[in-house]
């Protein structure tokens, strides 16, 4: 009784509030992120045109559709990632695309709008940013098809990793009600003028409501990292990711039917058959030993001979994606393909880096479309039935994909066809008595013949760009080759792709030769002069190798990663003067180069100058926190100048930041020998001769560990 009491205070409350004129809090606002410096996706033009704004067509193709939408029109707004967007083509055989040349032709009795708003990287907590300002242009259709990028940027959620989703639910819910709407307003009042607030805990900012902020477009980990190295098993996290989710497509739904809008949601599909796993990692408690026969099992490709070694080790190693995986391959080799696919499956979703959408973001698609009256298109399912047409087998693979999950333009066509199919049964679409299979294949033709073979090329070069930048090198290689044989190796991309993957190797010369090949199909080709000096350098022709980098320089003067690699060289011929002038070039652009600091560091002690040399490094410390290099070397100057416990600060700060730094552990152990703490000594060099590589440099740090080890041994 006593609460149904003051659930009808509540109830009572919200309506007061709301017939005061007091309106709830937006339903698309996120209660998890925020944006620092977000811009509108479109603009105004005289002529009253809303078009793609320039700074946003780097993520986003360009559109144009008037502001106020003409009588007689229907509108259709396709929002989502770059499966939306088209990639690795562009508009035109996007889903968007196929759908915006059929409808005139099959319903030319009123006007048609089809508006891409896929952003290349834009996950749903961004997409539901782009539906706020399209809801404003009054759309008859909005289709959502997100669900690949949700793992791509870094966040915290902290304090929510003990939460029950139905909580987190219900304050979704109650974040959208007048009453939360005039909290708000109260408590923004004390707030900075900004909106926005470091938070203490978790370092990063907070804005009124506590939640995280996010920069204005897409900071991506494999962006600012080494690759998947980046990424580590979180499933705390990756519940969190897909709760946040979960509540953004509940979201932007329930906003898009409060606007009228028909929704059609998309379960988002991905390659299984060809596309390995982007990092594995093994389950926990699993020993060396089993590791070991694992990694050697699984390091080439699965077959049927195979087929119960692999699914063995699979199933002892449960969470290792890469054993899945093999698991599938021979599995679907032996020709078990409901199997096969359930193997395949599983290796996706243990993957560590989760760039194709996880298994439970199909299911929470379906039951969001369920519970919100959304229409449903599974891509899953209808991927499965195209690699059972193309190919006989169920398991989606190259037929429909050109890598893990942006599809060939038939993929986006049978994409289209499924939305249609929707739009048709809801309605939006009533086609004319003569629009039949023929004319749609007449149409089909038209959309095709506008592909050349330049398009093509550079739709495998993206691709493959995009599988390097992921760690999936001969992946990537094996569409750069496509490419070459499809343009005659007259497009500059290709060749310079191709000459990464021969310095990746270590094949210099070749590397050098395919550059110059781009170079001559581009001479304004920047990257191809920038990789063309590291080939030349690694060569020893150190000449060449600063004439290139000179030439890459003057082609991005505001790019900080060509004007350090040309100091870095011009340090390493010896001209020092110049080396020195080039580094403060770097810090002009970027005053935060940890880089460019260290090594006027390092010029400074060569010079003998201990107190600036500190202050560089001090200051490459505080630029780079997370970074090994500084570290060590304040920490070597500081063991120079006989600060000792500054400079063991400043190692085992190192060591937090780069475990296996040989280097900064010797240095370590020096000091606590030093100072009689023989056993602490002995732990930090443990282990140490097998973080050592092969070759001189190893040989020698081994021999001096062994030595100190020695002495930590010895009685004092």
């Amino acid at each position: 009784m006593q609460l149904a009491v003051v659930v009808l205070f509540f109830v009572a409350l919200e309506v007061g509030l709301r017939l005061a004129g007091l309106a709830p809090h937006a339903p698309d606002d996120d209660p998890y992120v925020g944006f620092s410096g977000a811009l509108p996706l479109f603009v105004e033009e005289a002529d009253g045109r809303m078009v793609t704004a320039p700074y946003k067509r780097n993520h986003f193709n360009v559109q144009s559709f008037p502001a106020e939408k003409p009588p007689g029109t229907t509108r259709i707004v396709c929002l989502g990632g770059s499966t939306t967007y088209g990639r690795p083509y562009a508009d035109a055989t996007s889903f968007a695309g196929w759908l915006r040349a059929w409808l005139p032709a099959a319903a030319p009795d009123r006007g048609w709008e089809v508006i891409n708003a896929g952003g290349i990287s834009y996950a749903s907590y961004r997409v539901r940013v782009v539906l706020d300002e399209l809801l404003q242009y009054d759309p008859d259709v909005v289709v959502l098809y997100t669900g690949h990028n949700e793992f791509l940027e870094e966040r915290t959620y902290p304090g929510l990793a003990d939460t029950p989703g139905w909580v987190l639910r219900l304050g979704a819910l109650a974040r959208r009600s007048a009453l939360f709407g005039l909290l708000r307003e109260l408590v923004a009042d004390g707030s900075p003028p900004d909106g926005e607030a470091a938070d203490a805990a978790s370092g990063g900012l907070r804005d009124a409501d506590g939640r995280e902020v996010l920069s204005g477009e897409v900071s991506t980990l494999l962006d600012r990292s080494v690759g998947p190295a980046a990424y580590a098993r979180d499933d705390a996290l990756r519940d969190r990711v897909l709760e946040h989710y979960r509540l953004n497509l509940a979201s932007m739904t329930a906003a898009a039917r409060a606007a009228g809008a028909v929704v059609v949601l998309v379960a988002p599909a991905s390659e299984l058959v060809g596309c390995r796993p982007f990092k594995s990692e093994h389950s926990p408690g699993v020993d060396d030993g089993t590791a070991a026969r694992i990694d050697a099992l699984t390091s080439r490709p699965g077959d049927a001979d195979r087929v119960q070694l692999l699914v063995a080790a699979a199933e002892e190693d449960p969470r290792n994606a890469l054993a899945w995986y093999r698991a599938g391959e021979a599995l679907l080799d032996a020709g078990r393909i409901p199997r096969a696919r359930a193997a395949l499956e599983r290796a996706r979703d243990e993957d560590i880096v989760p760039l194709r959408a996880p298994s439970p973001i199909r299911a929470v698609v379906e039951e969001t479309a369920a519970d919100h009256g959304a229409r449903f298109v599974d891509a899953v399912a209808l991927a499965e039935r195209a690699a059972q047409e193309l190919a006989g087998r169920a398991i989606p693979g190259p037929e429909l994909f050109l890598d893990h999950v942006h599809m060939t333009p038939d993929g986006y066509r049978r994409v289209a066809l499924a939305i249609w199919d929707e739009l048709v049964a809801a309605g939006v679409v009533v086609p004319a008595p003569d629009w039949d299979e023929a004319s749609r294949a007449a149409v089909d033709v038209r959309v095709l013949a506008t592909l050349t073979t330049e398009d093509h090329v550079r739709a495998l070069n993206r691709l493959a760009s995009v599988l390097d930048w992921a760690g999936k090198s001969e992946e990537a290689e094996t569409l750069t080759d496509r490419a070459l044989a499809m343009g005659g190796g007259a497009d500059a991309m290709s060749r310079w792709l191709k000459g990464n993957f021969h310095l990746e190797r270590g094949e210099l010369a070749e590397a050098v030769a395919s550059y110059d090949r781009a170079l001559a199909v581009d001479p304004g080709y920047g990257e191809a002069h920038a990789n063309r000096a590291a080939a030349l350098r690694e060569l020893g022709r150190l000449d060449e190798a600063l004439a290139s980098a000179r030439e890459a320089a003057r082609l991005s003067p505001g790019e900080p990663g060509a004007l350090f690699a040309l100091a870095a060289l011009l340090d390493e011929s010896g001209r020092t003067d110049d080396a020195r002038d080039a580094f403060h070039a770097v810090l002009r652009v970027d005053g935060d180069h940890a880089d460019a600091l260290n090594a006027l560091g390092l010029l400074a002690l060569r010079e003998q100058d201990a107190e600036a040399a500190e202050g560089w490094f001090r200051r490459a410390t505080e630029a780079a926190p997370d970074a090994s290099r500084g570290h060590y070397n304040l920490g070597l100057l500081l063991a120079r100048t006989r600060r000792g416990d500054e400079a063991e600060g400043s190692f085992r700060r190192a060591l937090e930041a780069e475990p296996g730094h040989v280097a900064a552990r010797l240095e370590l152990a020096v000091l606590l020998l030093r100072s009689d703490r023989g056993p602490e000594a002995m732990a930090i060099l443990d282990g140490l001769p097998d973080m050592v590589p092969e070759g001189p440099a190893g040989d020698a740090a081994r021999a001096r560990a062994a030595a100190l080890l020695e002495e930590a041994r010895s009685p004092r």
